[in-house]
């Protein structure tokens, strides 16, 4: 994996070297706020992973992406959550979750044979 920055938004981009595939990584401190919708909508890597969402159970079906699908982890408490949005032409299985002490997920991505997951 090589990292970069996104020049746009100084966001770490980790690209495959075997696959030309690309993750986006950010921690969100809330996804509702509109800024980090926004770059979630343009800015287009073949997955994005989404620490700190701060999504209550009940709300994931709202922050959903045109061309993606979304996964969450979402924590009954305040804070925390992690998300994997992943391209609609990708083929992923989720690989793990865990909720009560902290949320994590990962998921395994068929097409470029990589686990990804966020804290």
């Amino acid at each position: 994996m090589v990292k970069y920055s996104n020049t746009i938004t100084d966001l770490p981009v980790y690209q495959s070297e075997e696959q030309n595939s690309t993750v986006l990584y950010f921690n969100a401190q809330s996804i509702r706020n509109k800024s980090v919708v926004f770059l979630l909508e343009v800015i287009k890597q073949d997955a994005k992973v989404v620490a700190e969402n701060w999504l209550e159970s009940g709300e994931e079906c709202f922050f959903e992406f045109r061309g993606y699908n979304s996964l969450y982890a979402s924590r009954p408490k305040q804070g925390g959550g992690a998300g994997i949005i992943v391209k609609e032409n990708y083929e992923f299985r989720e690989m793990s979750r865990l909720q009560e002490n902290c949320s994590m997920l990962f998921v395994h991505i068929k097409e470029v044979n990589s686990t990804i997951g966020g804290i």
